[in-house]
């Protein structure tokens, strides 16, 4: 396989000069090497935060469900029993919670996908 006439270090972007022989070298130094370690960890760390926060919605949208379930339970019933207004008023206000609460964890959710995926594309090298 032919090797690449040019070729640059992922990190600063400067010109690698290749050896004839033996290993490419894949950045132009030390502190470039670190530094692309150090954006890789960073990558993980947001990905585990992300996990989280994946996990987080899932659990506001399956309690979402269930307060919309008992809410039409509640509207369903042909005989309702007295007091039926302020319990349905309460269930329509904690799920009205419960969706602001999901749509702020899904901007979260998305702002660290957003920070993931420029600091992924920003570690990637060249092949």
């Amino acid at each position: 396989m032919p090797r690449p006439l040019n070729m640059e270090c992922p990190v600063c972007e400067t010109r690698l000069s290749l050896p004839e022989t033996g290993r490419r070298p894949r950045y132009c130094s030390a502190v470039c090497r670190q530094a692309a370690y150090r954006a890789r960890r960073r990558g993980i760390d947001l990905a585990d935060r992300l996990a989280e926060v994946r996990g987080d919605l899932a659990g506001d949208a399956d309690r979402v469900a269930d307060a919309v379930d008992d809410l039409l339970e509640l509207v369903d019933q042909e005989d309702p029993a007295p007091g039926w207004k302020p319990l349905t008023v309460a269930l329509a206000e904690a799920v009205a919670a419960r969706a602001v609460e999901l749509a702020r964890r899904a901007r979260e959710h998305a702002r660290v996908a957003d920070e993931l995926a420029t600091r992924c594309r920003g570690s990637q090298s060249p092949r």
